[in-house]
């Protein structure tokens, strides 16, 4: 997701940004499901796609979720096809006691909202690195 809106940037806004600056932009803006305030910006620094100069572009929510939402919807098929091809004594321990996901689209805001609605009903994960899982329910934790 983080080399997406790197490139990204360069597209549209005309500005070469460093993977650790998209990094940031993930964390600050991205969402699974449409922004609570999709007008929120940051400023991004970087290098001017055709001058090589110094140069600074705002970034906003809507813009970041319109360039993740398609590997947002890649992250919820890969999970119900997972989940589908499960054995049975499996999807009853999810059942229990839920999913763990990890990595840094794990924290994106709303993502497990997201994940209950285009998955089955029943299954339940948490969102970042946990200690435990959330039995039945998708659950925010960071």
């Amino acid at each position: 997701m983080t080399p997406q809106l790197w490139i990204s940037c360069g597209g549209t806004g005309g500005l070469t940004i460093g993977m650790s600056t998209a990094e940031k932009l993930k964390l600050e803006l991205a969402s699974a499901i449409e922004p609570a305030d999709p007008s929120r910006k940051e400023e991004v620094r970087g290098r001017h796609v055709q001058t090589g100069a110094p140069g600074a572009i705002e970034i906003t929510a809507a813009e970041v979720h319109q360039v993740t939402q398609h590997i947002v919807r890649k992250i919820a098929e890969e999970v119900s096809m997972t989940l589908t091809d499960l054995s049975p004594e499996v999807s009853g321990d999810i059942y229990d006691r839920g999913v763990i996901l990890t990595g840094g689209g794990a924290l994106l805001d709303g993502l497990g909202p997201y994940l209950q609605k285009e998955t089955r009903p029943g299954y339940s994960s948490c969102r970042g690195t946990a200690i435990r899982s959330c039995p039945r329910s998708f659950t925010n934790v960071r």
